[in-house]
């Protein structure tokens, strides 16, 4: 019997559950905890489907059937639909469909799956959800045999689904770790291509699948080349490419491409809190690079990057914003139609936006 419970909010509270409770200062955790969470909208569902399996598995390994854990939607009004978001009836998120031609891996967190699905669906993609995540530790540790262990479950979840295209978050060492490293860890060479996102986003506008409007993105904006997705990786076109059909003032650092700076959050070093100093001072130059550009935005294809210079941002007062490609890309397909509307979803307003009028424009997707 699976450890793990899920119900509706009008459904009532497992009777053998316990509540965990706070007391003279600390948790108290009985074995049967309770723990709400927010579903969210149809995304959250098919996630916390597969959400669930892992946690069971992962709480049978640590504690041998002595802790078996309760979870339990919290309620929440007038949450986001999927179907809402992009404007059509008929969209759907799947996570782990056979036959699918994309495997999408995102990293941890919603700001990794939405926007990608949005685009995703505007371009007509056949594709579904990956139930790991892109991020490889194991690369981190500079330990091969347990990165290699991690991307071997991307691997075979890819061979079992029988997907044509595996697309990676924007992840500098996930790309690296997946599309170089990995067909050498494993001697062969894999039956489906593996690609980054920006690099798919690229191909979608050459094939005319999305149709940008940079009007959207007003404000001038810069791009920093990740040391993994430029220089080791070779993606360098294909994210100016894209920024170039979504935003209206695309200006370079100096210099770029192959010869950029590193932003000084490499090789997970953006996690380890000791070497902060060492971080935000070897970015300085990155800092003084991003100040001569007057950019008002930095865009990264990679998230440590885009960890590390915002706090670049915030200890050298750049007063910048930082965003991923994706990002930009769904503000200029104005899926909702207008810029207030697009910062209130990425915002995560509850209530539902007002019907849109036939002058606003015809719905995409």
């Amino acid at each position: 019997m699976s450890s793990i419970r899920t119900s509706y909010n009008r459904n009532p509270v497992p009777t053998n559950g316990q509540p965990i409770e706070y007391r003279d200062g600390k948790f108290i955790i009985p074995d049967r905890p309770i723990l709400p969470f927010i579903e969210g909208d149809g995304t959250g569902r098919d996630i916390w489907k597969a959400s669930c399996r892992i946690f069971d598995a992962a709480i049978e390994k640590a504690y041998s059937g002595k802790l078996h854990l309760w979870i339990i939607p919290a309620p929440v009004g007038g949450t986001w639909s999927w179907k809402a978001k992009v404007g059509d009836a008929e969209a759907r998120l799947t996570v782990q469909r056979a036959g699918a031609k994309v495997l999408y891996v995102p990293l941890a967190g919603v700001h990794t799956i939405l926007p990608p699905a949005i685009i995703f669906h505007v371009a007509r993609e056949d594709w579904t959800l990956s139930i790991f995540e892109a991020a490889n530790y194991g690369v981190f540790l500079g330990d091969t045999a347990r990165a290699k262990e991690i991307a071997r479950r991307i691997v075979d979840e890819a061979k079992q689904l029988g997907v044509r295209e595996v697309v990676l978050a924007e992840c500098g060492h996930a790309y690296a770790a997946l599309r170089w490293e990995a067909p050498n860890w494993f001697g062969e060479t894999f039956p489906f291509r593996v690609v980054s996102l920006v690099e798919k986003i690229d191909e979608y506008l050459e094939q005319g699948r999305l149709h940008l409007d940079p009007s959207s993105n007003q404000e001038r904006i810069t791009y920093h080349d990740s040391c993994n997705m430029a220089r080791t990786g070779g993606v360098i076109e294909e994210p100016r490419r894209v920024l170039r059909a979504a935003v209206r003032d695309f200006v370079e650092m100096t210099p770029n491409r192959k010869d950029a700076y590193c932003c000084g959050g490499g090789g997970g070093l953006v996690a380890l809190p000791e070497y902060q100093e060492r971080r935000l001072k070897a970015g300085a130059p990155k800092a003084r690079q991003i100040r001569e550009t007057h950019a008002q935005t930095v865009v990264a294809a990679c998230e440590n990057c885009r960890l590390q210079i915002g706090e670049l941002a915030h200890h050298y007062e750049l007063g910048i914003e930082v965003s991923a490609v994706a990002d930009l890309v769904v503000r200029a397909l104005r899926l909702p139609p207008t810029r207030h509307e697009a910062e209130r979803l990425f915002a995560g307003v509850e209530e539902p936006l007002p019907a849109r009028k036939r002058s606003e424009g015809t719905a995409v997707g």
